[in-house]
């Protein structure tokens, strides 16, 4: 195929896309092993909400399961949240893959997304809980 555009170099696309999903993947199958599903001590509840927490962050379209009016299980919002939020972080990895000339450009600024979208998470969570009281 002839291309009279400028050529791109660096990581592919939908590499990218792939290894921007890595850190959400890993982080359910930790979250789910670390006591998302039970209820009991004071060590397990801190350990359920801190594991909740985390989930709406790797998870962001699980917010709307908040709204009063929607009543769904704990499974169906682990499983649509993870469902709905995995391409969007596909389409940030594509989204920084081609603004990367190297795959360590690339790894620089997924850390510095992930890490504002993780500070404006707990600053959310922190507004959240004192408006709630």
């Amino acid at each position: 195929m002839i291309g009279f555009g400028p050529r791109r170099h660096g990581p592919p696309r939908w590499a990218g896309g792939v290894a921007a999903t890595i850190l959400p993947v890993v982080s359910f199958g930790v979250i789910l092993q670390a006591g998302f599903w039970e209820t009991g001590g004071e060590q397990e509840l801190a350990t359920g909400i801190l594991a909740e927490m985390m989930f709406l962050i790797v998870a962001p379209t699980t917010w709307i399961f908040s709204i009063e009016f929607i009543e769904v299980s704990r499974l169906t919002a682990i499983t649509i949240g993870a469902l709905t939020s995995l391409p969007l972080w596909f389409v940030l990895g594509v989204s920084i893959a081609d603004r990367s000339s190297t795959w360590q450009g690339w790894l620089q600024r997924y850390a510095m997304t992930y890490g504002i979208w993780l500070a404006f998470s707990f600053v959310l969570f922190v507004v959240i809980g004192t408006l709630a009281g």
